[in-house]
């Protein structure tokens, strides 16, 4: 029934749905570091040579991209949003296109289930995810630029420079290679097969770059000193001052000289152990987020428990899943799907991976692939309406983006939805408790922060936490500045 649709209605009317369910986001605030790595960023907003860029930055393509825009757009913040919009919607019709190629089933299904799904808000409403955009963008350009150099060999040309363009606006794309390789293997003679060999040397390139470039060591250091919002080291009178008449606190972040209650002993574990439990507890989020995605706060945080009976059943239902749909292309979707995902589940260190292992923007390149392993599975029903079964996903879908979208319209919405997600994550609560001193609301400040004092009692993660001393100050300046009003 939706295939009887003329295109060009079908697209206009998905491109409204889109825009009426981000709405709310459109005029939304900077938040996080999007300050940092944007609009207060000397890369960016000063005159920063673009060579310079493209010789010493890991992402080049993105940040070049983001500086021509602050130079056309300045803090007009809802021109970045729109931006974000329409490459979204580009790069779900580029997939359509890419489906339409393959003669997929739900290619228009596929196409609304992509646009639509709520994982994707984070990529779109966060200004500072363009990188994660534009490395789709480019990626699929060169998928489809492949499926033409199958009958004229002269479109590798520019698959191969589409597909370096996505590795420089964001390292997501490192393991598509593997993925164009199992396109290829069975279309082409083991000879033709020499064609893909760039694309296997733009990945080994842009892996080394992003790993030994200072600049990466560089961001890496200020992404840790950015995780919490600055704000002047003064006296609590002097906060209460600049409370009262709401005045912007300057960028320094305080000197902590105070000393902390002793940390509890740390009881080691396995490093090992670790590791696998995080990689189980991640694939497990990710799989699951693709069909039931009810988890769309902005910030996922670390994860501190343990895989239970129902990560282990995940693993389980996969080894069915793989035995049952062995030697099908079900299977194929699955695996490119976890191959996309190999950057983000923690099985090799990277870059930018050791502040939070859980974040939907890492999905937005592997969602075409699990959601293709759900519509084949369902196009083996021999039921007469089966095409009908994904689009009653398409309302919740549409419930949850237009929730999520309101966690991009501040850096309060942003925090608090965040801090519901992760309530032992520490740098977003002192975020949170800055943000709402800066609006003069010092009561829910000296809440959340006393919160996260007394939960430190209980839970040891949080007191080990490296940025638990800013917010226990924090909160004892709050609580003297409380007490002096109450006298």
């Amino acid at each position: 029934m939706i295939n009887r649709i003329p295109k060009p209605i079908f697209l206009f009317a998905s491109f409204v749905v889109l825009l009426a369910l981000y709405w709310p986001s459109l005029n939304g605030m900077p938040v996080w570091d999007d300050l940092s790595y944007l609009f207060k960023y000397d890369v960016i907003t000063k005159d920063f040579s673009y060579l310079t860029i493209w010789q010493d930055f890991s992402w080049p393509m993105s940040v070049s991209i983001q500086k021509i825009l602050f130079s056309w757009w300045g803090q007009n913040y809802t021109y970045y949003h729109c931006f974000n919009l329409l490459v979204h919607f580009l790069n779900a019709y580029l997939l359509l296109r890419l489906s339409d190629f393959f003669k997929f089933s739900f290619s228009r299904i596929l196409f609304l289930l992509f646009l639509l799904h709520p994982s994707n808000v984070i990529s779109v409403s966060w200004m500072i995810q363009l990188k994660t955009l534009l490395c789709f963008l480019f990626a699929i350009i060169s998928f489809l630029c492949l499926t033409r150099a199958q009958e004229n060999k002269k479109w590798y040309f520019p698959s191969w420079l589409c597909f370096l363009l996505s590795l420089l606006s964001k390292s997501a794309s490192l393991p598509l290679c593997v993925i164009f390789f199992f396109f290829s293997y069975k279309k082409e003679h083991k000879k033709e097969l020499l064609w893909l060999i760039p694309f296997f040397l733009f990945s080994l390139f842009a892996g080394l770059r992003i790993m030994e470039s200072h600049v990466t060591k560089r961001a890496l250091g200020h992404l840790e000193a950015t995780q919490i919002k600055p704000i002047a080291a003064e006296t609590s009178s002097k906060i209460q001052e600049k409370v009262v008449v709401k005045v912007a606190v300057k960028d320094v972040i305080p000197v902590v000289k105070n000393v902390l209650p002793p940390k509890p002993a740390v009881v080691k574990k396995n490093k090992m152990i670790l590791k696998l439990e995080n990689i189980i507890l991640t694939a497990h989020y990710y799989f699951w987020q693709t069909l039931m995605p009810l988890e769309n706060q902005p910030v996922k945080g670390l994860n501190y428990s343990r895989p239970g009976l129902i990560e282990y059943f995940h693993l389980i239902f996969l080894t069915l899943m793989i035995a049952i749909n062995w030697a099908t292309v079900a299977n194929l979707y699955l695996i490119c799907g976890y191959i996309m995902m190999l950057p983000f589940l923690g099985i090799f260190p990277a870059p930018y991976m050791n502040l939070a292992w859980v974040s939907d923007q890492h999905l937005y390149l592997a969602l075409p692939f699990f959601l293709c392993l759900w519509l084949t599975l369902l196009s083996k029903w021999q039921m007469k309406f089966s095409g009908l079964v994904p689009l009653i996903f398409l309302p919740l879908f549409a419930y949850q983006i237009r929730t999520s979208a309101l966690y991009y319209q501040n850096e309060v919405s942003f925090y608090k939805a965040s801090l519901e997600a992760d309530a032992l994550n520490v740098p977003i609560a002192y975020n949170l408790a800055v943000s709402y001193i800066q609006q003069g609301d010092i009561n829910e400040a000296l809440n959340v922060t006393n919160t996260m004092v007394h939960m430190a009692d209980v839970v040891p993660e949080v007191r080990r936490n490296r940025y638990f001393s800013y917010i226990y100050f924090l909160d004892n300046d709050l609580q003297n500045m409380f007490n002096k009003k109450q006298k």
